[in-house]
């Protein structure tokens, strides 16, 4: 075997040999030192060659500027040197040495004699070759080289290395960055520093380059600095540092010129892209974001680099030439979606070709640039969010992470990510950037304090309601003493201290709160300002939510219209009034209108927000709660058991509004006719809310309520009615007594009371309940309704079933007006009706009208639905009645 170790071409043409007919001829170069982290890389390469269909074999290494690939297949032709009876690299870079190259190979081959040139010579040779052979085409620049210097025929492979990215179909392999973990060993082990973190810190500063780690480990073994000594000298004297050569002779400085000056001459619009991206952080750049049209370039950039800003921003073709001539040659990566990242090497070699007036233009620019391309209260959140991500790493490049103006836009890029469904991931951010506010502006600066403000605003909404009260409580007192007690962010404060009130669980006092703050709101701001708005809007809510849903439907009706004409129809805030103005219009008593209201806004949400933003959800899961009480009980589970993954998805599994769909959906689950699937549902939740929001909370109270009155659905009458007799006092300590929900917890307990074997005292309980209900909600409620059935039935029950009778068909005209013929109440009304009519002595009467019931049961809720089974069986027993009283 002839041993290898050639340095020149010179040598390679002494040593070659021959072998039957054909010479063993090897010129490679020295082997690369401290090759490291490309095992994987060469074992595809060879695997590439080894299975391309036709020869010659083609594939070229590309990638940036000092990335290794000259490297790389240097190195592959020493560890797969026994394959090839030939090897040779040609340094292609300069089409002027490609005839004296070709002819040293020509020499070293025997056949440099002959009529025709080398370079046909050599071809022909290799083509006639029996054995294999690899040439190396070295830096590679265009497409003439493929012509000029690649055999079309013979048994062989062609590497090619080149900056350039575009060939044809197969031959590309991109060469990648080290990674961060063998870039840091690289240093650490060509050094005698072990200083592991002084090494990540310089293989990033270096962006894990292997020719530029290549240079620094070479510096710092001769001159035995520390890692930390040369990151002091990247940063006091880079130029001169960079333009230092590696042991092998580069420079990191000279790894881009050529591609550089070759723009210059072929793309200029190329070079002053690169000129801007040389003053921005270096991974995802949003190129097409920063970059608008040309007339709207903003004001204040220097003329000249204007001028030019305006070539590229004049049409989306230009900037993508400009975008592409870059990424030629590898000086930028695309990434996809107008954006691109760009070795920092580069910005630093670009940077220092600038003289120090120039370099203050481009960061001057690049400032101007990004706030000019900054969201301005946009209507798409979701956008939004992601064009703030995507600026905010290039503004803290230029201004630092500190400075003020960086702050304010990482306080708004954690509001859009809020607003865009992530109350979690808001919190996290105002969280890790209120004690920087503490620190830079003080911890009473009004800006600090509306991070505080805020942070306790995302904490409630990402389910922690208590806590979130309790930090607005603390902030409060220093907004009145800093800023004053009536100043708007002050306003705010109180504001958002009301609200959080309630949701912490006491309605009636966030709604004396936000009635004495409306007022002020009024004379300070105006009527008809947002701030002024919202208060309005939560006001109407904690009214509905303190026992007046009413008052919370008409106080909405009459806000929407100003909404809209201020905000805009599809404005979030007047989305979400449309929202809570259908909840209370079907608390009031129309779950129909309710039901319709959703319906509509639902679409519009989704387009709007999205489809899986919390305020879309917050659309659908009381539209399955309408839904059902308009009379389809199982549209309203399915469509709950459709919401509730996604709301663990989005929320998290604890959150309090996906809490809330768990509850809405056992709850229909046992409407629907499954009570005791619904009890173990509601049972399993229980502890959850109660852990979560708290023994007391309204929510954990409904729970409560929606348990035990599964409990008696599933047929165990007593502990339903013992379980409300507990939760009852609760409810009225809590809510009041003459809350909606304290008398629907009356009525619940009177209705298990009955079942349970105390009719009469059942039937006083729902004639005391009834004035209360008539009083507060309005005779015609449909909870009104309820409590006039549930009284009637107690009153046959107790003994007189002609007044149970009358009292009903006293009742069933209204259920068909205000519900409609067919809605489940009304069936039940019906059936009530036809039961007592039985047993007031008619029982063909009563026989006739279950016979005209049952199938509006079989259609509406199902033949096997319990309610139409039940139906059934009365049927069957009441004609049995009949035939025996008329015989």
């Amino acid at each position: 075997m002839h041993t290898l170790n050639f340095q020149s071409r010179q040598e390679a043409t002494q040593s070659s040999a021959v072998v039957g007919e054909e010479q063993r001829v090897v010129f490679l170069g020295p082997r690369p030192g401290g090759l490291v982290g490309r095992d994987a890389f060469l074992a595809a390469l060879q695997k590439e060659l080894d299975h391309a269909p036709v020869a010659p074999r083609v594939r070229v290494l590309c990638g940036t500027g000092g990335v290794g690939k000259t490297s790389l297949t240097v190195e592959y032709g020493y560890r797969s040197a026994h394959r090839y009876q030939v090897i040779w690299r040609i340094n292609a870079e300069r089409r002027s040495s490609w005839d004296a190259q070709l002819g040293e190979l020509a020499k070293a081959l025997g056949i440099s004699e002959g009529g025709e040139d080398a370079r046909i010579r050599v071809h022909q040779y290799l083509a006639r070759m029996q054995a294999r052979w690899l040439l190396i085409l070295d830096n590679v620049i265009g497409s003439e080289a493929l012509d000029q210097l690649i055999p079309n025929a013979g048994p062989g492979d062609v590497l090619i290395t080149s900056q350039q990215q575009t060939w044809r179909a197969g031959w590309a392999m991109g060469v990648p960055l080290l990674d961060r973990a063998t870039a840091v060993d690289f240093l650490l082990s060509a050094t005698a520093d072990r200083d592991a973190r002084a090494a990540g810190r310089l293989a990033d500063e270096l962006g894990l380059l292997p020719l530029a780690l290549t240079q620094a480990t070479g510096f710092l073994r001769s001159t035995g600095w520390l890692i930390g000594d040369y990151l002091q000298l990247l940063e006091t004297d880079r130029v001169r540092l960079l333009a230092r050569a590696t042991p092998g002779g580069q420079a990191v400085a000279g790894a881009w010129t050529a591609a550089i000056e070759r723009l210059t001459k072929d793309n200029p619009g190329a070079v002053t892209l690169l000129q801007l991206l040389a003053f921005l952080a270096p991974d995802s750049i949003p190129v097409t974001q920063l970059l608008p049209q040309a007339d709207a370039l903003p004001k204040g950039i220097p003329h000249e680099i204007a001028r030019r800003l305006r070539a590229i921003a004049s049409d989306r073709f230009a900037q993508a030439e400009a975008v592409s001539g870059l990424a030629e040659y590898h000086l930028v990566t695309p990434l996809g979606a107008g954006t691109a990242s760009i070795h920092r090497l580069v910005q630093a070699i670009t940077s220092d070709t600038m003289t120090r007036d120039e370099k203050d233009a481009w960061r001057h620019t690049a400032r101007l640039l990004i706030n000019a391309a900054m969201p301005n209260e946009p209507t798409d959140i979701a956008l939004a969010r992601g064009q703030i991500a995507l600026l905010l790493p290039h503004h803290e490049h230029l201004l630092g992470p500190e400075h003020p103006d960086t702050l304010a836009i990482r306080h708004t890029h954690a509001r859009w990510v809020g607003e865009a469904g992530d109350p979690a991931t808001a919190r996290e951010l105002l969280a890790a950037l209120l004690p920087i506010h503490e620190r830079v502006l003080g911890p009473e600066h009004p800006e600090t304090l509306a991070i505080q403000n805020n942070h306790a605003g995302w904490v409630g909404k990402a389910g922690d309601p208590a806590t979130a009260r309790d930090l607005l409580a603390a902030n409060l007192p220093i907004r009145v003493r800093v800023l004053g007690p009536e100043h708007p962010g002050t306003l705010t404060g109180r504001h958002n201290h009301a609200y959080w009130i309630g949701e912490a669980g006491d309605p009636t006092t966030a709604r004396d709160l936000l009635a004495a703050i409306l007022p002020i709101r009024v004379r300070v701001l105006g009527p008809e300002h947002p701030g002024t708005l919202a208060v309005r809007h939560n006001h109407a809510h904690w009214i509905g939510e303190a026992g007046d849903p009413a008052a919370a439907r008409d106080l909405l009706a009459a806000l929407l219209p100003i909404r809209e004409r201020i905000l805009g129809p599809e404005h979030p805030d007047t989305l979400a009034t449309r929202n809570n103005y259908a909840r209370w219009v079907g608390k009031a008593g129309d779950p129909a209108t309710a039901r319709d209201l959703l319906a509509a806004l639902l679409p519009i949400r989704e387009r709007v927000l999205g489809p899986e933003h919390p305020h879309t959800l917050s659309t659908r899961d009381p539209l399955g709660h309408w839904i059902g009480e308009a009379g389809d009980r199982r549209a309203a589970r399915d469509l709950l058991a459709a919401l509730l993954p996604l709301r663990e998805h989005v929320l998290g599994p604890e959150h309090p509004n996906t809490l809330n769909t768990r509850n809405a959906l056992a709850f229909w689950t046992g409407e629907a006719g499954d009570p005791a699937t619904a009890r173990d549902l509601l049972a399993a939740l229980l502890p959850v809310r109660e852990r979560v929001l708290g023994p007391e909370h309204p929510d954990t109270l409904a729970t409560r309520h929606r348990f035990a009155w599964s409990t008696g659905q599933a047929g165990d009458h007593t502990v339903a009615r013992d379980m409300l007799a507990a939760l009852l006092p609760a409810y009225e300590r809590i809510l009041g007594p003459e809350h909606p929900d304290t008398l629907d917890t009356h009525d619940s307990l009177a209705s298990w009371t009955g079942a349970a074997g105390d009719p009469a005292a059942a039937r006083d309980m729902f004639a005391a309940l009834l004035p209360a209900h008539e009083r507060i909600l309005g005779p015609e409620h449909p909870k009104t309704l309820a409590t006039s059935h549930n009284l009637a039935w107690s009153t046959g029950r107790a003994g007189d079933p002609a007044a149970a009778r009358d009292m009903l068909a006293a009742l069933l005209p209204a259920y068909e007006r205000i519900l409609g013929p067919e809605h489940p109440d009304t069936l039940d009304t019906r059936d009530s009706l036809a039961f007592w009519t039985g047993a007031a002595g008619d029982p063909a009467a009563a026989r006739d009208m279950f016979a005209a019931l049952l199938p509006a049961y079989e259609r509406i809720l199902g033949p096997e639905h319990p309610e139409t089974r039940a139906t059934r069986d009365r049927l069957a027993s009441w004609i049995k009645r009949a035939d025996q009283h008329r015989g």
